[in-house]
């Protein structure tokens, strides 16, 4: 018998059947929101949001991760990179994300 280990957002629930009619736990992935994503999606609400923002207005050091978690739940996000001259006076990039509109999963 293998284990199956559970993953963050998934919640276990007793009651399956298997083929022989034993009792078996069913993995339900959870639609919840974790208080940094519910943040960082009010605040694309409002307007594109970049990693030095998250940081600073937000207090969230893994805009990214988030980001990712959020078009996993449906939400279309965008990427652009923005152009700005670094301290040595080269051009450097970074991320900017905008809230496109929430996807309509179907089923």
């Amino acid at each position: 018998m293998t284990k199956k280990t559970l993953r963050p957002k998934e919640t276990l629930v007793l009651g399956g059947t298997n083929i022989q009619g034993l009792s078996k736990p069913n993995i339900v992935k959870s639609h919840t929101m974790t208080p940094q994503q519910s943040r960082v999606l009010e605040r694309l609400r409002k307007g594109p949001l970049n990693k030095v923002q998250a940081i600073r207005d937000l207090n969230i050091f893994t805009l990214a991760q988030i980001i990712c978690a959020l078009r996993k739940s449906g939400y279309k996000i965008e990427t652009r990179r923005a152009k700005f001259i670094n301290g040595a006076g080269g051009p450097s990039w970074y991320a900017e994300y905008i809230l496109q509109e929430k996807e309509v999963k179907n089923g």
